[in-house]
């Protein structure tokens, strides 16, 4: 039977069990400079986790004042930038001068000539001496060299660290070449001439525990009751990603010590409900990113409407504050009293083409609402044709909302019934104890791997690999005779 704890919120600090490669050289390390930690894994073993090996890469760090940034692209910030936080109305960082640019230079033939001719000094990490899987989205310049060698470029984006620091981050050149090969390719490079590289690029080996044979949503773990698992140690990778368990398992851990239910959120509500939808239905067969393409409602978990979708599941679970609960509530008065203002003009087809925007001469009236589903109109452009200051005066997430809404419409209802079907799926409980052994029809491997992943919905089940659509129905039947909505 599984341990218990009263509980534990657990990730790995940095990597753990890291094998930090640069050329031939390997050496035990967190990131480059911080000790090593180790022995966490023989803990998580004996308590009958699965682990594996993931690795990364990082660039080499720069020294700006080393940098020829003349004739290089200048890539300049937002003139008016947003903040993440809704809670925010007032950013630091107001206009362009007070920002730091970014510069792009670009890789050469010289540069893919010494990647190429030396790519055997990092081959211990690159090749079968590394034992972790990587990211294939953020390769390094080694494996970019082979896989386009009809490529003779590769863009570098120079990022500085910050106002007070003289580190510049040159994004795009993650590598494992010994220090003076890097020294030597970098020099080749537009701009860094005479670069002086303040710290090697390096590889990095590390251990995860397998979230699919470990996880509830809850990010509970099967192994262990009352332990939480959040960040890189379930395979993910990323800041944001890591942030985003940490409410979750951080909440529930709080939730299981009070007794009360413990919280999760779908694949339709969020896009932290993709990502441990992914890792537990998926498992992480390399460092996982969130990516808004991993989302099939992605139309309707936009940025603009994320305190919205999520206030009910929030609020209901006591994680908002009353400050912030108030100004959610006032967003969606403030969405709504635009709407409604908008609503609230209905002009004939002639009348809008007289003002300057066309629609169909087919004697309907239509309302400044509607008109925002046509492409190039928005809410400043009504408040200026309409000769209603009054409109422009609204918040800029406001406007955005709600053109949004408008413009996507057709297709957010179609979503919308989409979710629903999903979510009908998503209530049908698997029973806990299911045998899957005793259902005729499935075969051995789909046996296998639910065993493994026992996963606690109709829906869940849908979504692990190597189970058949047909093989559905036969679960079907074995969810009706359990609970109308799934245990966490």
């Amino acid at each position: 039977s599984p341990r218990e704890l009263s509980y534990v919120f657990g990730t790995w600090f940095s990597w753990h069990s890291g094998m930090v490669h640069v050329g031939k050289k390997r050496f035990s390390a967190g990131r480059m400079g911080e000790s090593a930690t180790s022995g966490l894994e023989q803990t998580f073993m004996r308590c009958g986790f699965r682990l594996g090996r993931l690795k990364t890469g990082t660039p080499p760090r720069l020294s700006a004042s080393s940098i020829r940034f003349d004739g290089l692209e200048e890539q300049i910030g937002d003139s008016d930038p947003q903040a993440f936080s809704y809670m925010n109305d007032h950013p630091l960082v107001f206009h362009n001068a007070a920002q730091l640019s970014c510069f792009q230079t670009r890789t050469n033939p010289d540069t893919h000539r010494i990647v190429r001719e030396n790519r055997e000094s990092s081959a211990e990490y690159e090749a079968a001496g590394g034992k972790g899987i990587p990211p294939r989205y953020c390769p390094s310049i080694e494996t970019k060299v082979e896989r386009f060698p009809d490529r003779d470029s590769h863009v570098i984006w120079l990022e500085p660290e910050g106002y007070t620091t003289d580190v510049v981050y040159p994004n795009g050149i993650s590598n494992a070449l010994p220090e003076d090969l890097q020294v030597k390719f970098l020099r080749t490079i537009r701009g860094l001439e005479n670069v002086e590289m303040l710290q090697p690029a390096y590889g990095v080996e590390y251990d995860y525990v397998d979230p699919q044979t470990s996880l509830y949503r809850s990010l509970e773990t099967r192994q262990v009751k009352g332990l939480f698992l959040a960040g890189q140690i379930n395979g993910t990778t990323g800041y944001e990603e890591a942030a985003a368990q940490g409410v979750i398992a951080g909440a529930n851990a709080a939730y299981h010590v009070l007794d009360q239910p413990k919280i999760a959120i779908g694949r339709d509500q969020g896009l932290i409900g993709v990502l441990i939808d992914d890792l537990i239905t998926k498992g992480a067969a390399e460092p996982y990113r969130m990516f808004s393409s991993r989302a099939e409602f992605r139309l309707s978990l936009r940025p603009d409407n994320a305190d919205l979708r999520l206030y009910g599941i929030a609020s209901s679970a006591g994680l908002l504050g009353t400050y912030r609960d108030s100004r959610v509530r006032d967003r969606q008065h403030r969405i709504e009293m635009l709407e409604e203002t908008l609503r609230s003009i209905a002009l004939p087809p002639q009348e809008w083409s007289r003002i300057g925007i066309k629609t169909s001469q087919d004697g309907v009236k239509r309302s400044a609402l509607e008109m925002l589903s046509y492409t190039g109109v928005d809410v400043d452009v009504l408040a200026n044709v309409l000769h209603r200051p009054e409109l422009a005066l609204a918040d800029r997430r406001t406007k955005t909302h709600v053109k949004a809404q408008i413009h996507y419409a057709s297709y957010l209802e179609r979503q919308k019934r989409e979710m629903e079907a999903f979510r009908k799926e998503e209530s049908l409980a698997l029973p806990k104890n299911l045998e899957f052994t005793s259902i005729p029809g499935l075969s051995n491997e789909e046996v296998d791997v639910l065993s493994r992943r026992r996963p606690e919905t109709l829906g869940e089940a849908s979504r692990v690999q190597g189970v058949r659509p047909s093989s559905l129905f036969l679960l079907l039947r074995h969810a009706k005779q359990g609970k109308s909505s799934p245990s966490l």
